[in-house]
């Protein structure tokens, strides 16, 4: 059974800061603001919302990456089931994408050395 969780971001704009952007499927950083620990491969079902769109965002996500320190946010990818939602909000955050996939590397190699 998965687990219900609900983000708000306030813009498509800190979404874009959060979106990971060379994994196979749409995915992102989930925010800090949650206490609990993931497990790699965990499903999770969710709901975001973004204050500046009119309706929220339901998809599935599953923890595709942990980073050792547990204080960093986990990676959430969509599933494939729900591809037509990763497309809209690959839409929504491509302006934004290009230098925070950088910021997003260099984070990634300062964690593997």
């Amino acid at each position: 059974m998965s687990h219900v969780i609900s983000v708000e971001l306030e813009s498509a704009h800190e979404l874009a800061t959060r979106m990971v952007p060379f994994f196979k499927y749409t995915s992102f950083l989930m925010p800090g603001t949650s206490k609990r620990y993931y497990k790699l491969g965990e499903r999770l079902d969710m709901s975001l919302t973004l204050h500046d769109r009119p309706t929220p965002f339901y998809f599935s996500t599953q923890v595709t990456w942990l980073f050792e320190d547990r204080q960093l946010p986990c990676v959430l990818t969509l599933l494939p089931k729900d591809l037509a939602t990763g497309h809209r909000l690959n839409y929504l955050t491509h302006k934004h994408k290009s230098e925070y996939g950088k910021l997003f590397r260099s984070l990634l190699n300062s964690c593997a050395t």
